[in-house]
């Protein structure tokens, strides 16, 4: 394949291995089953190719010079929309109900794990490329090193799992750190019995200062939790050994107390 030049700004890294991108493709349609794919950066096509067996897909591209590329091989069986998946709004142009896949840019694997969370009713199966350090934070369990924010966020509603790592040789250009495959499959319930949005803040102001103990990373903004009998087991904890079913806990606590 003749690679474009890999735009920074994009944080572009094209998989250049045909081997691991059949992997990827197989492991993803395997959970997908009958669910329609949205593929997300696709670059020239080296795992779209692959995806084609999906009952239908879309594509989602934000590099205009990959456009016309994409269109030549697959014009004629998937649905290419050029723009940023993070601006867009997927029921706009699919199914119900569809599978994401991606190897996503690492400037923005963040944010894309967000976005999919806040349409997670859309969205039973994510299989995507990360950075591997990224990736391992969304498998770590409670208590160890790797374990987070986006680890919480994402146990709360997905069954997450690493499939494979790959090697920087694997990619145009080569990163500068080791990439993992995680794949995602939406467990059962995909609400919190608390509200979502003091969720978020509440596990987000326990991990503003890893090394301190919970009460003393939410007294200031959460008083009167800190405080509370009913939060006690938690409070002389520090943020990583508490599990999302105990964030959830303490959000509904602190609901009461309003």
């Amino acid at each position: 394949m003749n690679y474009l030049a890999p735009r920074k700004r994009l944080g572009q890294h094209f998989l250049r291995s045909a081997s691991i991108a059949a992997r990827i493709a197989e492991y993803h349609l395997k959970a997908a089953g009958n669910l329609p794919t949205l593929e997300v950066g696709a670059g020239q096509g080296i795992l779209t190719r692959y995806l084609l067996q999906a009952p239908a897909l879309d594509i989602v591209e934000l590099d205009i010079r990959c456009i016309p590329v994409l269109t030549e091989q697959f014009g004629a069986t998937a649905r290419i929309l050029q723009g940023d998946f993070l601006k867009i709004f997927p029921e706009e142009f699919l199914a119900p109900e569809y599978a994401v896949i991606g190897n996503f840019p690492y400037n923005i694997s963040s944010q894309i794990l967000i976005k999919v969370l806040d349409h997670r009713w859309r969205v039973p199966v994510l299989t995507g490329m990360f950075q591997r350090e990224v990736a391992r934070r969304i498998v770590a369990s409670p208590g160890s090193r790797d374990y987070g924010i986006l680890s919480v966020f994402m146990q709360a509603f997905y069954h997450c799992r690493i499939l494979m790592h790959v090697a920087p040789s694997h990619f145009h250009p080569p990163p500068a750190v080791w990439s993992s495959v995680i794949q995602c499959l939406r467990k059962p319930q995909t609400h919190i019995s608390c509200s979502e949005s003091l969720f978020r803040n509440l596990v987000k102001t326990a991990f503003s200062r890893r090394r301190k103990k919970l009460r003393n990373n939410l007294v200031e903004s959460y008083p009167a939790l800190s405080e509370h009998p009913a939060a006690a087991p938690w409070m002389e904890l520090r943020a990583e050994q508490l599990s999302w079913q105990d964030y959830a806990t303490l959000t509904k606590i602190l609901e009461s107390l309003k």
